[in-house]
């Protein structure tokens, strides 16, 4: 931070773009600004995007659209979030941290800064999001979120692109989710984090995900152990042993805070109990959030 000497403040998308590409590699983009000092500590310009329209929640033909710079208050208090897939997203918005912090902190902020940490990748995992990112000339990228947490090319998001979107797929909107995690503090990232969503037409299951995040290297879901689910119902054994299988393929990163097999024991855990709220969310009429 010691070599910042400028803030840009554009008020429009075509001229944020153009700014950062005239003062690229030396500028980058600020929303919440809650991260800009570990993350771009060799930056001397900060483009403000803020001010670019892209901060809204809006329903749509193809699902629920979220502008990026929507604050994670805004986020986990607005009412067509909390009715989304029962309130998956307003429930790990409210992990995030403490009020002060979530007023600050953006949505596009908090997935690009925060990929091992942030209770919104897993959850955004489940709800098959997909990220719109644009670059000079009005040029639109559309990934999926599993390509956006995975592609070491996005981690670089803001020196020549901005991300302006998330899309929740209406096909997601029924589902019935959950959001488990463990941590000392809420202002201490969490040991694990654990997001499911289950698709049950006919009490058969359709669709299924399974989404881990901050006990590995970034969030992940696991295609081969949602296939094993398909057509099957859950039960308390069911979702024992579909906790034990996720354990056994997640690599714990190196963390002081707690041990790697309290930590992998942990996940099996918060799966398994992720599972079965999911599971019962299905079998009842949609409550959203408490």
């Amino acid at each position: 931070m010691h070599q910042v000497r400028e803030f840009r403040y554009p008020d429009s998308l075509d001229q944020a773009l153009d700014t950062l590409e005239k003062l690229s590699p030396l500028a980058r983009v600020v929303g919440g600004g809650t991260s800009i000092t570990r993350r771009d500590p060799d930056a001397e310009v900060f483009v403000d995007i803020t001010r670019l329209g892209i901060s809204y929640i809006s329903p749509s033909r193809e699902g629920l659209l979220v502008g990026a710079t929507t604050t994670i208050s805004d986020l986990r208090n607005d009412r067509r979030v909390i009715k989304f897939a029962g309130g998956l997203l307003a429930r790990a918005g409210k992990a995030v941290g403490t009020v002060p912090l979530c007023n600050a902190s953006t949505i596009g902020g908090r997935l690009i800064s925060s990929r091992r940490h942030s209770p919104l990748s897993p959850a955004l995992l489940v709800l098959d999001a997909v990220i719109q990112i644009t670059r000079p000339g009005a040029e639109v990228e559309c990934v999926s979120i599993d390509d956006f947490l995975a592609n070491p090319r996005f981690r670089g998001l803001g020196r020549s692109e901005i991300l302006t979107e998330i899309l929740l797929p209406r096909a997601m909107e029924k589902a019935g989710t959950s959001y488990q995690d463990l941590a000392r503090t809420r202002t201490e990232p969490a040991w694990c984090q654990v997001a499911v969503s289950l698709k049950v037409p006919r009490n058969k299951i359709k669709s299924a995900r399974i989404a881990v995040s901050g006990v590995t290297a970034r969030a992940a879901h696991f295609p081969d152990i949602e296939a094993m689910l398909l057509g099957e119902t859950m039960s308390e054994d069911r979702a024992v042993q579909i906790g034990s299988l996720v354990a056994s393929q997640i690599q714990p990163a190196r963390d002081y805070r707690a041990p790697l097999a309290y930590r992998s024991k942990l996940t099996a855990t918060l799966v398994k109990r992720a599972l079965l709220e999911a599971w019962e969310q299905t079998q009842e009429p949609r409550k959203g959030v408490n």
